[in-house]
């Protein structure tokens, strides 16, 4: 069984004219897909449906769809993350066309603040974000009463 992690990398801070802006964090520093759970929903916190995770941009305020992004596990282990925003989710800068396997050290960034005129499996221009994770697929067995993980 294998689990799902999504890392917070904020390379906004790295940026002199984000640090202002990211005083107040809304999002988040670790997703978890856990061992058993089969999807997990990510959005604004004024989505209609219940949400595993919301998250919010400090830099770009309605960045975020309502019900942004799933992420499922497949029968094989793998993970396939889904988008249904109207600005995108990226991984390693492209931004997906439905849906998209995960690999680890993949970077995926919710949201972009032009993604309204990037279409679907273009890819943009590394970008500064408060919403960007890193990819962390670990690879889990059970030995009687515990469980072990193996990255």
């Amino acid at each position: 069984m294998t689990t799902l992690s999504l890392c917070w990398v904020d390379d906004a801070l790295a940026n002199p004219c984000c640090r202002a802006s990211t005083v107040c964090y809304h999002h988040p520093r670790l997703i978890k897909l856990k061992v058993g759970q089969q999807e997990i929903k990510i959005g604004r916190r004024n989505s209609a449906n219940t949400l595993h995770y919301h998250i919010e941009s400090n830099l770009h305020r309605l960045i975020i769809s309502r019900d942004h992004a799933t992420t499922t596990r497949l029968p094989d282990g793998r993970f396939m993350l889904h988008d249904y925003s109207l600005t995108g989710t990226y991984v390693n800068c492209t931004r997906v066309y439905g849906c998209a396997i995960l690999n680890q050290e993949d970077i995926i960034c919710f949201g972009h603040p032009y993604g309204t005129s990037v279409l679907p499996g273009q890819t943009v221009n590394a970008f500064y974000s408060d919403l960007k994770y890193r990819v962390r697929i670990a690879f889990c067995y059970v030995t009687g009463t515990s469980t072990a993980a193996v990255v």
